[in-house]
């Protein structure tokens, strides 16, 4: 309990601090404009130069309350569906944003799942699969499942099919090998088998969970 409101005061402390810099820089540039997302997440200007200016006070304004600035998790990017790449990806809440053009040819902000955030499920799935295989069988796949539907819930937002089937594939592959490793002479299960198994306990397959935003007409 102490340490979430620690973390909440240290995060309201840093509204503050950064909502100074971004009423400053409204007074000196009033046709600008920009939105702040959160403390140490994420700055969005329209113009470069607000961008410069504000990356290079922010760390002076910081040093004033005895805090400095991550140098590794601080950086300029641009990012504008005029330049549209996936190369310019801006990684928030675990998710990487990038502009890219739809099956329309319409640039739109798209989403993924991070590559470390990613390689970090994959590797703690892993691990959880390497210490519990020798669990019973219907006991294994009931928190394996529950397992794959928490990382569904994460990060099952739209567009996101493609890394979660990645994830979910990994799953199945790590699955099979580790519990054809379970000690004895004998392979547990054969590719051929190994399907049948998994429609039999009910695999949680890969979805998108994020609930679509609905217009309110007043």
């Amino acid at each position: 309990m102490v340490r979430s409101q620690a973390i909440d005061i240290v995060g309201l402390i840093l509204l503050l601090i950064q909502g100074q810099n971004v009423v400053e820089t409204s007074r000196r540039h009033r046709k600008s404009r920009f939105e702040l997302l959160s403390p140490s997440k994420g700055h969005w200007f329209t113009t470069k130069s607000d961008g410069v200016w504000f990356f290079r006070v922010l760390p002076k304004r910081l040093a004033k309350f005895h805090l400095q600035v991550a140098p590794e998790k601080t950086h300029l990017c641009r990012f504008s569906r005029f330049h549209p790449s996936k190369k310019r990806r801006v990684t928030f809440l675990g998710c990487a944003f990038f502009w890219t053009p739809d099956r329309h040819g319409v640039p739109r902000v798209m989403r993924r799942t991070a590559r470390k955030k990613l390689q970090a499920a994959c590797q703690r799935l892993t691990e959880w699969i390497t210490q519990h295989r020798h669990l019973p069988g219907r006991v294994f796949f009931q928190r394996l499942n529950a397992r794959l539907r928490g990382h569904d819930n994460s990060y099952g937002v739209r567009g996101n099919a493609r890394s979660l089937n990645r994830f979910f594939h990994g799953a199945m592959d790590c699955t099979f090998k580790w519990l054809n490793r379970r000690g004895g002479q004998r392979r547990s299960y054969t590719w051929e088998q190994f399907p049948r198994v998994l429609d039999r306990v009910t695999r949680a397959r890969p979805r998108i969970t994020e609930v679509p935003r609905r217009r309110v007409f007043t």
